[in-house]
């Protein structure tokens, strides 16, 4: 509400783009089609369409061969997807039953469940709108088998939550 730089009325909604500083760019473009900010496809909007699991094997495929931590393949926004952060990238590891010190290169032919449980995670979030159906992300103890769930450091300053006996794999 403060410093309205553009104020736009659709349909009786009001979007106002409010910049105190004027430092921030606003720019409209003719259509989505010429708008490219360089980011690798939405993960919701893959799961919303249904293409979700044979794009994600097609894409995993692609980087199979990478000495990449696969939690950070997960949250690169560029190249592999865009959506994944911390909080999800932890819930698809556990889901996947995949270690997170594991390597793309060391996966196997997981990528098919590794695809799967992008998807599966990403819907059970999209639906709660919560933070309720977390299973491992800020746990104590691992809910299918009651061991501690431990936070460590793999890059920068963010926490990874896994359960050692369930992501073994």
């Amino acid at each position: 509400k403060k410093f309205p730089r553009v104020t736009l009325e659709i349909e009786g909604f009001v979007l106002q783009f409010c910049d105190p500083r004027n430092l921030a760019e606003l720019k409209i473009y003719p259509g989505l089609d010429t708008l490219d900010l360089g980011y690798a496809p939405d993960v919701l909007d893959l799961y919303l369409r249904g293409q979700g699991t044979l794009s994600l094997v097609k894409r995993l495929d692609e980087i199979s061969m990478s000495k990449v931590l696969v939690k950070s393949v997960l949250q690169d926004q560029k190249g592999f997807v865009s959506g994944i952060g911390n909080i999800l990238a932890c819930e698809i590891l556990y889901e996947a039953g995949i270690n997170p010190y594991k390597r793309m290169v060391d996966l196997g032919g997981k990528m098919g469940v590794l695809a799967e449980a992008i998807i599966k995670v990403v819907g059970v979030a999209w639906e709660s709108k919560s933070n309720a159906w977390h299973r491992v992300f800020r746990v104590s103890v691992c809910g299918e088998c009651n061991s501690c769930v431990q936070r460590v450091v793999l890059s920068g300053s963010q926490g990874t939550y896994f359960c050692p006996r369930c992501q073994n794999d």
